[in-house]
């Protein structure tokens, strides 16, 4: 997702006008001036960023679905199709790491994809862990709730996609390529994550 939808969304709150009345919605000094009012204007727009991308995640709010559910936004991969049929193509070698997900039919890469962003396995810095420490410190100093964050909310940080469970390995014959089944995938916070890859290291 690109800062534009961010700024569009800003935009369509109304946010963007310059009304001291609207900036006294969200900001705690609607009076301030320049680029410290600029600052605080981006600020809420990083945190509506932030939320975008959380809305997003796996799990149905019956009192308040997000936009992919209701149907008011449509997630497409660029290239995608593309690409599955490029793998498709390939006779023989290896195949790279990252390859699995698209290497199948063009509903199965979505679902993988579909999961990791469900999962919020994004590599986004709107779910940097730094960056989402600035912005608490950004919004408790500038920004009115339900605008910024409450001061009891904890952003959710970019989590890590990895296979789990028991693999049985098989060998392809026609295209040489390691087949995994019996693996589920989870989306995992990067410290629990790196514990569980360090256990199977050792175990493995």
């Amino acid at each position: 997702m690109k800062a534009a939808i961010a700024g569009a969304v800003f935009a369509a709150l109304g946010f963007d006008r310059d009304d001291p009345g609207v900036r006294a919605e969200f900001m705690q000094d609607p009076d301030v001036r320049g680029n410290a009012r600029r600052q605080v204007q981006d600020t809420l727009r990083n945190i509506l960023g932030y939320r975008i991308y959380y809305d997003l995640r796996r799990g149905w709010r019956f009192n308040n679905p997000n936009l992919e559910q209701l149907g008011l936004l449509r997630i497409a991969y660029r290239d995608l199709g593309r690409t599955v049929e490029r793998r498709r193509n390939v006779a023989g070698g290896a195949a790279r790491p990252a390859s699995r997900l698209a290497d199948g039919a063009p509903a199965h890469s979505r679902d993988g994809l579909r999961a990791m962003r469900q999962g919020l396995c994004l590599a986004s810095r709107y779910l940097d862990r730094a960056e989402l420490d600035r912005l608490k410190t950004a919004s408790y100093a500038n920004l009115r709730e339900p605008w910024g964050f409450s001061e009891d909310e904890q952003p959710v940080a970019a989590n890590w996609f990895i296979t789990v469970g028991q693999a049985t390995r098989r060998r392809s014959p026609q295209r040489r390529i390691p087949r995994f089944r019996q693996c589920s995938l989870q989306a995992r916070p990067p410290a629990q994550a790196a514990r569980h890859l360090a256990r199977r290291r050792r175990s493995g």
